[in-house]
């Protein structure tokens, strides 16, 4: 069965960057780098992690808010200041972006923290893409074995839980003694916006935009092959799945009174359903090859 891919008429070219199976394949090896460095060296990789944070945080946060700004009345008129020149709605994006960044910086409340990850998901899910099924598969399972041993097994090799010590470690904040100098009241410790807070609890970054990048995928599929609107059954079965994973983990979290590798739920939960789905509709050996081009912008 063929499957008509629709596709945008100004997408000349690819517009996001796609992630192969074959890079797919060493995303959980670098992953195990990185975590590493992090633990040996906190206060070095945390001064590079709050820099990115910052610039990328304040872009996911205005690339969230822009659309929905740009549809309330009156949002499309023209500021100018001497020589510059842009949209009301597109101003207003980038000063609340930049407002939520900078409060995060000089308070680290976990509100603002909370909503500086869901702008570096926001980005992460529009810039980096999976084009297929079997990266899907790749990418998860690898994760999925990532996820585990970091927080279960690596106490075994390196005396404690990796995963935990490095996710519930405060990083210095650079800005403090520049506020200071200004009067400024600055936080000495912050945590880096690279998980979600909620009160003794946490959910890394990888727990959301991850399943986020599948479920897209599922999304655009469904919307693809079927000219099905947003929400169509592939869109319901991965996003059901999500919650479901999401609500096992903190189901856990609390019986058991440990962190627990949240990819140990999201994963199965997540995957199975999509590939269910894509089975009864006899379209799993498309979905698995060809997928979706990068090319592809739902109409």
């Amino acid at each position: 069965m063929d499957y008509e891919l629709l596709r945008h008429p100004d997408s000349d070219q690819e517009q996001n960057i796609q992630l192969t199976a074959k890079w797919a394949y060493v995303v959980p090896f670098f992953a195990s780098i990185g975590i590493l460095l992090m633990f040996y060296f906190f206060s070095v990789m945390s001064l590079l992690l709050f820099i990115s944070c910052l610039f990328s945080a304040s872009v996911g946060i205005y690339m969230a808010l822009l659309p929905v700004v740009e549809r309330m009345p009156h949002f499309h008129k023209i500021v100018s200041v001497k020589s510059f020149e842009c949209k009301f709605g597109m101003l207003l994006a980038g000063l609340v972006s930049g407002g939520i960044v900078l409060s995060w910086t000089l308070t680290s409340n976990p509100v603002l923290n909370n909503l500086m990850a869901i702008g570096l998901c926001v980005l992460s899910v529009s810039v980096l893409r999976v084009p297929n099924f079997k990266t899907v598969t790749v990418l998860f399972w690898g994760l999925f074995l990532y996820d585990i041993f970091w927080v279960f097994g690596s106490s075994y090799f390196f005396g404690e839980n990796v995963m935990e010590a490095v996710a519930s470690q405060k990083a210095t904040n650079p800005v403090h003694a520049v506020a200071s100098t200004f009067h400024l009241p600055a936080v000495e410790e912050l945590d880096l916006p690279m998980k979600f807070i909620c009160f003794d609890m946490i959910l890394g970054l990888g727990d959301v935009s991850l399943p986020a990048m599948i479920v897209s995928l599922a999304m655009r599929y469904g919307k693809a092959s079927g000219n099905q609107p947003f929400w169509n059954s592939y869109t319901f079965y991965g996003f059901s799945g999500y919650c479901l994973g999401l609500a096992f983990t903190m189901l856990f979290v609390v019986y058991f009174r440990i962190g627990q590798p949240a990819l140990l739920y999201i994963v199965p939960c997540t995957y199975f359903p999509i590939l269910y789905i894509s089975y009864t509709k006899g379209q799993l050996k498309h979905f698995w090859n060809q997928g979706v081009p990068n090319s592809f912008l739902p109409l």
